[in-house]
């Protein structure tokens, strides 16, 4: 927890800072020559957002402190939770600010596996474990728009994916969404 505190107390500065005097920061990180520098922003929208991220991030710090008692019928994730919440508050707050193709598909794909290690933390349940795996999967299908132009041909798509993965061993049931409601 201190060290998510000690985190945390920057980004929420520098956030504060940035909203209330209004302006932007910008950092240049050389990469390599291939992908050259990689320009991080910090405008009073990424502000906005990298203050809410330090703070959950922070609470959920706090929360973990609980949660991973043993007493608390949790199984103890030892050193491992505390790196990957580490690590997905750093992507995250990553994602808000890096203005770089690459570098975003990068850091996205570190916040996508930092949440998947987080989620799966009780990995002794298999439930635990399915609703990993589900998160993994909705996190990394989409399909290319040039083979699958409209809806119908990723229906069928998906649809066919389904017949599939149903026909496997020991799956009883499967589904796949097209959107998330309300977006």
């Amino acid at each position: 927890v201190l060290l998510a505190a000690a985190g945390s107390a920057p980004v929420l500065y520098a956030s504060l800072r940035l909203l209330f005097r209004g302006g932007t920061e910008r950092l240049t990180v050389h990469a390599s020559r291939a992908v050259g520098g990689i320009p991080l922003v910090l405008d009073p929208l990424s502000a906005f957002f990298a203050m809410a991220i330090a703070v959950t991030c922070l609470l959920g710090a706090i929360y973990g402190l609980g949660y991973l008692k043993p007493a608390a019928g949790h199984a103890p994730a030892g050193g491992s939770h505390w790196f990957f919440l580490g690590a997905l508050t750093a992507s995250m707050l990553l994602v808000t600010v890096v203005q770089h193709a690459l570098a975003f598909l990068v850091v996205w794909e570190l916040m996508s596996l930092a949440s998947f290690f987080l989620v799966v933390t009780e990995h002794e349940k298999e439930e635990v474990v399915e609703a990993g795996y589900n998160y993994l999967i909705a996190m990394h299908v989409g399909l290319p728009e040039a083979r699958y132009p409209d809806r119908s041909d990723a229906g069928r798509f998906f649809d066919a994916l389904i017949e599939r993965v149903e026909a496997l061993p020991g799956v009883e049931h499967a589904a796949a969404v097209w959107a998330v409601p309300f977006t």
